[in-house]
């Protein structure tokens, strides 16, 4: 077991207390080898690196919230919500979407390498700071050059850190995470000081044969891959109140990264308070984790 922090109480989290993934196998669309070779190129442009940004790092408080936009479907019934943020990450495929709803979000993380992520960034904004992961396909960087464009290492343990050191000339800072620039986007929220964090579209699960709040292309509808129904076990208490027996239907990435969400949450959950917005399967999972937990959680 682990013992977890959350408030003032400790508890004991055995193996499998939260979520049982069973013949789910979930593998990175683009290899990883080539994402190093954009790395290498990437290291040569001369913009900022995220460790250099004057807020990197300055602890914020409690007083002052990010929101963290992932683009699962119930993120069109949080709109409203999300506008009265000061300060938003807008993470992954999600950027053009909130451009589209004006609300201009304050950074936008890109990590995955397929040149294919540039159709997401067609509505480019100067106040946004593109931060781009270093893996990033190094011609699509050429899309950033009239912006805000910072570079961050999506940390992988297939990379030579050494070799990238000797590159860069300096020690290795990089995000870690999880599967998803989501989950490596909570993980830049606390690097820039934050620990009130807002989750808006963190569903990890399908609404109506769709995966996120607005159309994604036939192609990547293509490499969804198995659709899988998992149940939360039932922890409803006597008043009636809790997520209950519910069924969610899941793509495999979407399964690993409420699975990686848990496994960052115990790891980190002492530096950091989520607040999710909406009532889906990474929601109800970590209500479900605090009930466990024995520490109260209200959701918004």
């Amino acid at each position: 077991y682990q013992e977890v922090q959350v408030g003032d109480k400790i508890a004991r989290v055995y193996p499998g207390d939260f979520i049982k993934l069973q013949e789910i196998e979930t593998n990175a669309a683009t290899p990883s080898t080539i994402a190093y070779e954009n790395i290498k190129k990437n290291l040569e442009l001369r913009v900022h690196k995220l460790e250099d940004l004057s807020e990197f790092n300055k602890v914020k408080g409690h007083s002052a919230p990010i929101a963290v936009v992932g683009g699962g479907p119930s993120l069109k019934n949080h709109l409203e919500e999300l506008k009265q943020f000061r300060t938003i990450i807008a993470c992954g495929s999600v950027h053009d979407y909130l451009i589209d709803n004006n609300i201009i979000p304050t950074y936008a993380t890109i990590c995955d390498p397929d040149p294919i992520s540039i159709n997401y960034y067609k509505k480019l904004h100067t106040e946004v700071k593109y931060l781009i992961a270093t893996g990033f396909d190094h011609e699509a960087t050429k899309h950033f050059k009239e912006h805000q464009l910072v570079l961050w290492h999506c940390h992988s343990p297939d990379y030579d850190l050494k070799e990238i050191e000797r590159l860069e000339g300096k020690t290795y800072h990089a995000i870690s995470g999880g599967c998803t620039v989501g989950l490596r986007s909570i993980n830049i929220g606390i690097m820039l000081g934050y620990t009130n964090i807002h989750l808006f579209g963190f569903d990890s699960c399908m609404s109506d044969e769709e995966c996120h709040a607005y159309k994604v292309s036939e192609e990547e509808r293509a490499s969804f891959g198995k659709l899988w129904q998992v149940k939360l076990r039932d922890l409803v208490k006597d008043d009636g109140q809790g997520p209950g027996d519910k069924v969610y239907h899941c793509l495999g990435y979407q399964l690993a990264q409420a699975d990686n969400f848990k496994n960052f949450f115990v790891s980190f959950g002492r530096i950091f308070t989520p607040t999710f917005h909406g009532t889906v399967l990474l929601p109800d999972l970590f209500k479900l984790m605090l009930e466990t937990l024995g520490a109260e959680y209200d959701a918004p």
